[in-house]
């Protein structure tokens, strides 16, 4: 009879072994699962598909195009619903600061362009806060047109050029 008894015992201890995700640490901070992934990139990939792992963080970017209407930093409806998204993500990871960085294409002047840069970074930054995220985390900085990710020569390549980008810091 104790046979009988420890063996559903020893079957749900089995099991319940065998169903933990294993990690390992590679990094001071950096949890790995098992398959190879960061669990931190991981769930912010799952709601930013160009999500990814930098020294100073996770980063991604949001088109200008999508957050605001030519020369404004006035949000879209669109911009508020993917930032409510971080806004969810942030909530949930109180100890992480992040960095939202302005970026604008290189047309008109470059004074201007970083003043529009500058007021879209805080204009994202005062959604977070009216969110729920403290303030005190969040960075902002206006780079205008002083790092393109690609060629100004292009409506393509201008276009890409207007975007946020976040860093979820280390």
């Amino acid at each position: 009879m104790k046979k009988l008894l420890l063996l559903p015992v020893l079957a749900g201890i089995i099991s319940f072994q065998a169903c933990k995700q294993q990690q390992l640490t590679i990094l001071p901070g950096a949890v790995v699962s098992k398959d190879g992934t960061d669990d931190g990139l991981k769930n912010v990939k799952s709601e930013f598909d160009d999500a990814t792992r930098t020294d100073e963080g996770i980063k991604f970017s949001l088109s200008s195009d999508v957050l605001f209407p030519t020369n404004s930093s006035y949000l879209t409806d669109k911009a508020k619903t993917e930032l409510t998204k971080l806004i969810k993500i942030l909530n949930q990871q109180r100890d992480k600061k992040i960095r939202v960085d302005g970026h604008t294409d290189a047309t008109g002047e470059k004074d201007y362009n970083i003043w529009l840069s500058e007021k879209r970074a805080a204009s994202v930054k005062k959604f977070l806060e009216d969110g729920g995220v403290a303030g005190a985390r969040i960075s902002t900085k206006g780079h205008g047109p002083s790092k393109p990710i690609a060629d100004n020569k292009t409506a393509d390549g201008r276009q890409k050029n207007r975007r946020v980008e976040i860093i979820i810091l280390n």
